[in-house]
């Protein structure tokens, strides 16, 4: 065999190797940075699990005339005549009226197309006692990781049907008049209840505790910071705190 054409057989065969092994790591690089299912599982939980908490504050709060001082004391429910308590009675109905709504429009949600970075530092000490016991070092440094950069959402694959859609906030901000926002939006996103954004998600090393930030899409708002953990194959959540932009 010619030594030369052996030479050059060894070294195409080493070229080769090279290329496949860079279109490998490339290809394996590519997938770790999708968001993964997992995630859009903890994305989904954090999202009923805080809508569920809204949705039992709104059914708990009386509703009150447009009139009404914004500090109102205990004394100003008590009825002092028969008309108090006509009107207290239609104040219930308004209310039963406006959890109904609110009830049919919770089913959907609109969320940030991409996904964002939390406002906040995190670490262990923002989260009670209790809560605080799961975190590991490992979270936040995946937390972190994950969240270097902005990443695609896609709404079919958040469990629940619970997502409307995907939009991006600056196609919501041009549909919607600022001055009358909470009006213009439901008559834009009629069954819609509301606008979220995600982080991406950070993981303990077994997988099993998970950290995202859930916002709202309204300018200039926060959210919450949310530690979850996976029992009996379903995410629940062990503590969330507030964060603000």
């Amino acid at each position: 065999m010619n030594p030369r054409r052996s030479i050059l057989s060894v070294a195409l065969a080493c070229l080769l190797l090279l290329v496949s092994g860079a279109i490998s790591c490339t290809s394996s690089g590519s997938k770790s940075e999708e968001v993964s299912s997992e995630e859009y599982r903890v994305m989904s939980a954090a999202m009923r699990i805080l809508d569920g908490e809204m949705m039992s504050i709104v059914k708990s709060l009386p509703l009150l005339p447009d009139s009404t001082p914004s500090k109102v004391g205990i004394r100003d429910f008590l009825p002092d005549s028969t008309a108090d308590l006509a009107e207290m009675a239609t104040f219930k109905r308004q209310k039963d009226s406006l959890f109904q709504v609110y009830s049919r429009r919770a089913c959907c949600f609109i969320i940030n197309r991409r996904t964002v970075k939390s406002p906040c530092f995190v670490d262990s000490g923002i989260f009670d006692k209790e809560a605080a016991i799961h975190w590991s070092p490992q979270i936040e440094r995946d937390f972190y990781k994950n969240n270097e950069s902005t990443y695609e959402l896609d709404s079919s694959r958040f469990e629940d049907s619970l997502v409307l859609g995907t939009y991006s906030l600056s196609e919501i901000d041009s549909a919607i008049s600022q001055d009358s926002w909470i009006e213009a939006f439901r008559q834009k996103y009629p069954k819609s209840g509301g606008v979220f954004e995600f982080s991406r998600v950070g993981f303990s090393a077994d997988s099993t505790v998970a950290l995202v930030y859930v916002g709202s899409g309204e300018p200039n708002t926060g959210g919450s910071e949310c530690l979850l953990i996976e029992k009996d194959s379903v995410w629940q959540m062990l503590s969330h705190v507030d964060c603000f932009r």
